[in-house]
């Protein structure tokens, strides 16, 4: 509380009071998501004087191609479990776990078709399985296959 901070991304800055806190932003997403477990922060977007203050349990969401902001009530785990090792997918689309699990567990993920990458899946993965373990349980229902292939993984339509 002592030591405030602001962090820094493409399109906002956040405002840090003494808190634990999550934000997700990638240059090739879409969104910025802010998502706060304790204390407060407030978030200041690029070329707007409005301060948006969060409380625990809330997420902002802020579209760079619209440039609209969403403020949600979330559940907190579902978006910071991953520094433990769980993930929790609630109907997310193969494309965006894909690019989650790439960048945790630093292996490079090919989707081979257009049609898989939109296809959703939901999940919660809390025991701190390896990458070919969750990849196992999400082919149990025959949707994909993967393969690896000299450091690669390529995921399948099944057939």
């Amino acid at each position: 509380e002592k030591r405030l901070f602001t962090v820094k991304t493409e399109n906002m800055s956040v405002r840090v009071y003494g808190t634990k806190f999550n934000i997700k932003s990638y240059q090739d997403e879409s969104n910025i998501e802010v998502t706060l477990a304790e204390g407060s922060v407030g978030i200041a977007l690029d070329n707007r004087s409005e301060i948006i203050e969060m409380t625990p349990k809330e997420q902002v969401v802020f579209n760079k191609t619209n440039r609209k902001i969403e403020k949600r009530v979330v559940i907190v785990d579902q978006y910071t479990a991953w520094r433990e090792g769980k993930y929790y997918f609630r109907n997310a689309s193969l494309e965006d776990i894909v690019k989650q699990l790439e960048r945790n567990f630093s292996m490079h993920i090919v989707i081979d078709s257009e049609k898989l990458k939109k296809t959703n899946f939901t999940g919660d993965f809390v025991r701190g399985e390896n990458l070919e373990q969750m990849l196992r349980v999400m082919s149990i229902d025959k949707r994909i296959y993967y393969q690896i292939e000299d450091n690669i993984i390529h995921i399948r339509e099944y057939q």
